[in-house]
């Protein structure tokens, strides 16, 4: 009888053999086991299906179905091959469970896939890969459960407090379009040229002494000559400093900026009249280094100023093509003919180009583009700009030059690209044994390029705090997100209590920085790109912020098995010793902090952000004194959104005041009710109608509709009013 085809859905879960030379039936899919169904964080169980499919079964108690109603999906067969049939079912599923990876166990075949089809969390249409900070949110699904319950009830207060601010927010973000429409008739219009000096400068010494773009003196040259007016200046050039610009505003204090306040609105315009010029037909230099360079920094400051940060991924993969078609790829060795300040340029290209595209693999949990296996481009040489193409040797490894920290990203690139990898891959289920030989080449590397920094010569120029904070952030997130997923069984399993562990520590490594201020003086570079930007600089420190709120919350708990902050591993993350005497409790309230300065001066309004933190740290705080954490979430809710509330109320005053000459603006809520922005009866200061808005579960784009089906217990994810989780909510013990 041929039972190959009876049944469309198949389980690549289900062994070949079932221990008795005979393979399993195609049409019959095993029970899933209690921690596939409702717990298992490293394989969340979601089951994507059409019309067609079938549902998986459970009785009352939590068992798994009778094999005789899984018969019942078969076609019709003999009494006596039905009883043949539910007999090695049964077999089959004694087989399957013993042989999932056991809870006590540190390690499982490297050849597990189980439900391929759902390995990635369903999120608002978008799919999640493992290294989206949203999978370190499962461990509070309490907070989840407690806001969704919030906005199901009949308190309209709260209904109506949440959407005014996402109306607020929304229309904020249609001001500075509205600003940018404007400014694009000022073709090349620029800041003073005192404001610009400034703003390209904080880019050359912050993001180009890490991220290789340009060539610094030729850039320089022709600026200087644009001033001047001695050279004509190219359209390409043009575009290439408006971004430069941007991003420099961007690492400077804001009112360093001389006089630019309508900044944020400027960098709209740049990039679209950038992107514009990309996609325009006919324009030969796009596919040239300088075409090249112009959408690098396009990305750059898509990320930076927050501006469309969650559509880089997408474009990171035209820019590898066009890198490719380029030949970047290729080391330049393979053409003889290439004059080595061209090859300099071409590996600085490539490294910058491989690093974004890695780095926007991480952010949207994706698989990576890029493979190392795909290219042979040699990291640069060891020289600063002014010796590039001259006879001069590299300097040795322990001379910092303007290359060092790009070289330093390229060598440690193998390892965090198989960590990409294996997070984001929807076919790949590593082992735990695999994940700890990952974390442990990935430490080595890390490790590797503290000890070179360690090395430099105390009698040539030593690294900026920018340099280091930012090396740190681009490969420490590759260490956090790749125990991510044990560490959160940790609590149930002491297997995995080393991904715990490893977890704080490098979450607070990444956190760890200068304390912010409330008047927003005497802060350094990297923390304003915190304060302003979004995606690489925003993602990595809410996972983090995450793990060290569980971790705290475990102790308030009295867990006995909880991790201590210092330790060896801390004290050899960074060359920078004070980083390790911060604690669990200062770095997550710094960053609490920080998510408020966000909401005033941020290009991205974090509203969910900012009540997600403000309800961790307040469920801690219930938990020390001995109070109904339910209660504490609802009321620190309450107040972060009536803060939110304030300060976009300030905020969108502030511009509305700042045009000279406002016009009303319509927005819709989610429930498409207009709003006019202005004075009248449905001022969006003023409105209090209670609509429908895209909940928890999308932070950057808007509401989007369901375009798959999707099962999951406890959760109605029909209801898009509400504060939704994007992942599997964990037990509950561990929140």
């Amino acid at each position: 009888m041929d039972m190959t085809t009876s049944n469309p859905i198949h389980d690549d879960r289900v062994p070949t053999h079932n221990g008795m030379g005979h393979s399993p039936p195609a049409q019959v899919e095993p029970i899933p086991s209690e921690g596939e169904m409702y717990g298992d964080f490293w394989d969340p169980l979601f089951v994507i299906h059409n019309s067609n499919s079938t549902r998986k079964h459970r009785d009352p108690a939590g068992t798994p179905a009778s094999p005789g109603h899984m018969a019942r999906h078969t076609q019709a067969q003999a009494p006596t091959e039905v009883q043949v049939l539910i007999q090695r079912v049964r077999q089959l599923e004694q087989r399957v469970f013993s042989q999932q990876e056991p809870e006590n166990s540190v390690s499982a075949p490297h050849s597990q896939q189980r439900h391929p089809q759902a390995r990635r969390t369903v999120c608002q249409a978008n799919l999640l890969g493992k290294s989206h900070w949203l999978v370190g949110f499962a461990q509070f699904d309490t907070i989840v459960h407690t806001l969704n319950n919030r906005l199901q009830d009949d308190d309209v207060e709260f209904r109506a407090l949440f959407f005014k601010c996402q109306r607020l927010s929304r229309a904020i973000q249609q001001q500075y379009s509205l600003r940018a429409s404007s400014l694009q008739a000022l073709d090349g219009s620029l800041p003073s040229q005192e404001a610009c000096n400034v703003c390209v400068n904080a880019y050359c010494r912050s993001f180009e002494s890490v991220l290789r773009i340009l060539h610094v003196p030729t850039f320089r040259q022709e600026y200087n000559d644009m001033w001047t007016g001695s050279q004509p200046t190219s359209k390409l050039f043009m575009l290439k400093l408006q971004l430069v610009i941007a991003i420099g505003a961007r690492v400077v204090n804001q009112s360093d900026t001389l006089g630019t306040p309508d900044m944020a609105s400027r960098c709209v315009a740049w990039i679209q009249e950038a992107q514009q010029w990309l996609h325009a037909p006919g324009e030969s230099l796009q596919a040239s280094v300088d075409g090249i360079q112009l959408y690098c920094l396009v990305l750059l400051t898509q990320i930076v100023c927050a501006i469309d940060a969650s559509l880089v991924y997408v474009s990171t993969g035209a820019l590898l093509q066009k890198a490719q078609q380029l030949g970047l790829h290729r080391d330049p060795s393979h053409f003889p003919a290439i004059p080595v300040f061209q090859a300099e340029i071409r590996r600085r290209l490539w490294c910058t180009v491989c690093e974004l595209v890695l780095q926007s693999s991480m952010d949207s949990g994706s698989p990576p583009l890029i493979s190392c296996d795909e290219f042979d481009c040699r990291p640069p040489a060891n020289l600063n700009d002014t010796n590039l193409g001259t006879t001069s040797e590299p300097e040795p490894s322990n001379i910092l030059t303007q290359t060092s920290f790009s070289i330093l990203l390229m060598r440690c690139l193998p390892i965090r690209a198989q960590v990409a990898k294996v997070l984001n891959s929807v076919q790949l289920d590593p082992s735990y044994s695999e994940v700890l030989r990952l974390g442990e080449e990935l430490t080595a590397a890390c490790h590797h390029n503290t000890q070179i920094i360690k090395s430099m010569s105390p009698d040539h120029e030593q690294p900026t705090l920018f340099q280091l904070e930012l090396l740190n952030l681009l490969t420490y997130r590759f260490l956090l997100c790749l125990h991510q997923p044990f560490a959160m069984k940790a609590r149930k399993n002491l297997a995995y209590y080393f991904s715990r562990r490893v977890c704080l520590e490098t979450a607070i490594q990444i956190l760890a920085g200068h304390p912010t201020t409330p008047s927003g003086q005497n802060v350094n570079d990297y923390l304003n790109v915190k304060r302003y930007s979004s995606g690489l600089f925003r993602d990595p420190y809410l996972l983090a912020s995450v793990t060290v709120g569980h971790e705290i919350l475990c102790v308030t708990e009295g867990d006995w098995f909880s991790c201590q902050p210092v330790s060896p591993l801390t004290n050899n993350l960074s060359p920078t010793p004070k980083r390790s005497q911060q604690g669990p409790r200062t770095v997550l309230e710094e960053y609490v902090g920080l998510s408020e300065c966000r909401l005033k001066d941020g290009a991205q309004i974090d509203i969910k952000t900012y009540v997600l933190l403000s309800c961790i740290i307040a469920q801690i705080k219930a938990a020390e004194t001995g109070s109904p954490q339910d209660d504490a979430v609802l009321s620190a809710a309450v107040d972060s959104l009536e803060k939110c509330h304030t300060i976009l109320v300030d905020r969108y005053k502030s511009l509305a005041q700042s045009r000279e000459s406002p016009q009303p603006l319509q927005v819709y809520s989610g429930s498409n009710v207009p709003c006019r922005l202005g004075k009248g009866p449905n001022d969006i200061l003023d409105i209090n109608e209670t609509g429908e808005g895209e909940g928890w579960s999308d932070f950057d784009v808007s509401q989007a509709e369901w375009s798959l089906q999707v099962e999951y217990p406890d959760l109605d994810w029909n209801l898009l009013n509400t504060w939704s989780a994007c992942v599997p909510g964990s037990d509950s013990e561990g929140s």
